[in-house]
């Protein structure tokens, strides 16, 4: 069995990270984090109903959960909360980062990857946009491929 880590999620506007979360929950710690508490709530009742055994947590800040990570996801609508990306690099390095994207899926990836690179020098970087409500449905994006197959094993194997 692979080895448990602590995923944290930052964004839970859309309902493609919700799915994402929802499945990383059944494999790996989850920290969950948004600034509307209400969202936070009503996501973590969800994902914890659908898998009452996983441990998901609730957090109030996303430095606190970027800090216990060993992964970091967010989605793109966190991505253009600058005040809060800025706060997250100093814990950030080191670490693997997923950028959910949702819309305008090539220019995002595209522009997204370069602004994300710059922001987090010293992490691995992936942007990733699902096809559809589907997790399965797929693609990732970066310009080593050596780091594209590790991290398609590791989705493979873990969710």
């Amino acid at each position: 069995m692979p080895q448990r880590k602590t995923v944290a999620v930052l964004g839970l506007s859309k309902a493609t990270i919700v799915l994402v979360a929802t499945k990383i929950a059944q494999y790996h710690t989850v920290l969950l984090f948004d600034t509307d508490a209400v969202l936070l709530n009503e996501v973590y009742l969800k994902i914890h109903s659908e898998n009452p055994n996983g441990t998901i947590e609730r957090v109030h800040c996303p430095i606190d959960a970027s800090w216990e990570a060993d992964v970091v996801l967010f989605s793109d609508s966190f991505f253009y909360e600058q005040e809060w990306i800025k706060k997250i690099t100093k814990v950030t390095t080191g670490k693997v980062i997923f950028i959910l994207w949702s819309q305008n899926i090539d220019l995002a990836v595209d522009m997204g990857q370069a602004k994300i690179r710059n922001l987090f020098p010293f992490s691995k970087v992936f942007s990733i946009a699902l096809k559809s409500d589907n997790y399965n449905d797929f693609f990732l994006k970066d310009k080593d491929n050596e780091n594209i197959q590790s991290v398609m094993a590791f989705l493979s194997a873990n969710c």
